[in-house]
């Protein structure tokens, strides 16, 4: 649709790496758009260190609770709304699959931003509130008493205009949650999901570039769906994802798969007909170190098979 612009404006990570391992990608893909980490010297809950940058990029360091293997290197990155809008979603989505490469990540947030919509917060909260019980034109697995609508007449919005209004479906306790306001003097749609639904999404979002857009608008679906035409013609042929956290495990487990199968297999093998009893060690080996980037699929088993 023309006139929309699509990008991430929040991100939260935890990645399991120290401070001084993760510079290299900090300079690399950061530095050139919010300049040197300063230490504030301050501390928060959980981590003894915490770094900015401009922007307010975050980076807390130094956790002061080991994660399940007793390890103490990790840190978290965070970039919101602000940050998000000084570097590319290009860069953000090279940064990731760079690291996915080298370094275990959990995603604990991620919100998609819709900027330009041609239909107005008000319109929206109109029409889901005259379909409010009418499955067939309004769908989504939300609860109906999730949904807040506010209208201020008054209130002028950032570019001056008089009467602001927003929607809001779900609640930021929950896993995903949906936002529409016009407070910057146009509409905008914020998506945010977290937990391993943010994890699979971003991850989604980085490896099929070339479809980015209609991916993020695939995941919005799966939240919710409008018959109203002017949802329509946001969302275009775009069909849903129809992602659930079973098949996100599923996918998952099948790329590890073939990762194992492309990459690690010959090897393997070379050294299994060497020395017979090698994959049994590494197997009890892999079973000591720490898995928690797997937890999710292991958990999808029922059970740990330790």
């Amino acid at each position: 649709m023309e006139g929309i612009t699509f990008r991430f404006d929040y991100l939260a990570m935890t990645i399991y790496c120290s401070l001084k391992r993760f510079m290299p990608y900090w300079n690399h893909f950061f530095f050139d758009d919010f300049g040197d980490l300063y230490d504030t010297e301050r501390r928060t809950a959980f981590f003894e260190e915490m770094y900015q940058a401009l922007a307010g990029v975050t980076i807390c360091a130094s956790p002061i609770s080991p994660c399940k293997n007793g390890d103490h290197n990790y840190i978290t990155l965070t970039l919101k709304g602000e940050a998000c809008s000084c570097i590319s979603t290009d860069k953000l989505a090279h940064f990731v699959r760079t690291l996915a490469k080298k370094v275990q990540f959990k995603t604990t947030r991620i919100d998609l931003a819709w900027d330009g919509l041609e239909f107005s917060p008000g319109e929206l909260a109109e029409y889901i509130e005259e379909n409010m019980h009418n499955h067939d034109n309004f769908r989504s697995p939300a609860r109906r008493s999730s949904i807040s609508i506010r209208r201020d007449p008054e209130k002028p919005d950032d570019k001056g205009n008089i009467g602001t209004s927003s929607i809001t479906l779900g609640s930021r306790q929950s896993t995903r949650m949906l936002r529409v306001y016009d407070q910057h003097g146009f509409t905008r749609l914020e998506f945010q999901l977290m937990k391993e639904r943010a994890q699979y999404v971003l991850a989604d979002l980085s490896f099929r570039e070339e479809e980015r857009y209609q991916v993020g608008l695939s995941h919005l679906l799966d939240y919710i769906d409008l018959s109203w035409d002017k949802w329509r013609d946001f969302v275009g042929t775009t069909k849903r994802a129809e992602l659930t956290l079973n098949d996100a495990r599923r996918i998952t487990e099948q790329r590890l798969k073939l990762w194992l199968q492309k990459q690690v297999a010959p090897a393997l093998s070379a050294i299994q007909d060497v020395e017979s009893n090698y994959v049994v060690k590494l197997l009890a080996h892999g079973r000591m170190r720490d898995r928690s980037k797997y937890q999710a699929l292991m958990d999808d088993r029922g059970k740990k098979r330790e």
